[in-house]
């Protein structure tokens, strides 16, 4: 009897255990981020980072908020304390349901492990600390292959470098032609493999209208299963060709808008996220993409 394709083999119980476990985890640091923010203990430094004109005030708040996020386990992505527009941005793992863009499809339904933001400063929204959803959203059928297929990594660094590598992605590499198809895919470097994606963009109705750009990651293959023309993308995008220099961006950081029923633009903030990441863009740079076909 011939041995079963690997690829379609079921995850099995003690995968979905381990996965279980690990988004348990996940919520349980959640949980005291949320209470600092329930409890607005992050808005009083928040403010005195947007706010201090001095470079040694805003240190100091900045070292206040390190100390009380860092237990969360949110990461510090980017710190800028010079300048008209001091500002933190850290991300942190959460487990939630999944993010449902204008679909009715099956698999767009599964709970999911999303990448969100978390920003302190000065940024054009007026509020000096706000959160949602930022970059990837890993499906558990993608989680479970990777604990499956990969059981020693770590899935909280798979993720996390997931989300670093999906910023730096060359933005002409995932919208050729600035065209979003729902049946087109790409590969995410993550671990010893890839996640296999889709770039999603449209109205998220818990969000009050808003337009959501993000990247869903529909299931892992390992290095050893990918083909020859199957090849992960790498972080080779100049600054301000990046998806992290602008569909990619917190949300308070962009503005996407429709143009017709299937076409979007995209205005950024000039001052950009913190160095670290990227540097200021141009007042007035937009880009435009189009949805297209039934496939959008």
């Amino acid at each position: 009897m011939s041995r079963r394709d690997p690829s379609v083999l079921p995850i099995d119980a003690e995968t979905r255990g381990r996965l279980r476990r690990f988004k348990v985890t996940l919520s349980a640091r959640y949980a005291r981020l949320d209470r600092l923010l329930e409890q607005r203990v992050l808005v009083a430094d928040a403010s005195h980072l947007a706010m201090k004109n001095s470079l040694v005030g805003r240190q100091r708040a900045w070292k206040r908020l390190q100390r009380a996020i860092a237990p969360t386990g949110a990461i510090l992505e980017g710190l800028r304390l010079h300048g008209n527009w001091p500002l933190a941005v850290w991300s942190i793992l959460k487990p939630r349901d999944s993010i449902r863009i204008e679909s009715d499809r099956p698999g767009d339904m599964q709970d999911c492990v999303v990448v969100n933001y978390l920003m302190c400063g000065r940024h054009p929204e007026g509020d000096c600390q706000s959160d949602g959803n930022w970059t990837l959203e890993a499906q558990d059928h993608a989680l479970g292959r990777l604990l499956q297929r990969d059981p020693k990594c770590d899935p909280a660094l798979v993720l996390n470098a997931a989300h670093r590598a999906t910023l730096r992605l060359k933005s002409s590499d995932v919208l050729p032609n600035a065209k979003v198809l729902r049946s087109d895919s790409f590969l995410v470097p993550a671990g010893n493999g890839a996640f296999v994606s889709q770039f999603r963009l449209g109205e998220d109705a818990s969000l009050k209208g808003n337009f959501v750009a993000h990247i869903v990651a529909r299931t892992w293959l390992e290095q050893d299963m990918l083909h020859d023309n199957q090849m992960p993308l790498y972080d080779d995008g100049e600054v301000g060709n990046r998806l992290g220099d602008g569909w990619l961006l917190p949300m308070p950081l962009r503005r996407i808008e429709t143009q017709g029923e299937r076409s979007a633009v995209i205005y950024t903030w000039s001052a950009g996220m913190p160095e670290t990441l990227a540097k200021p863009g141009r007042a007035g740079v937009h880009n435009t993409i189009t949805q297209r076909g039934s496939d959008a």
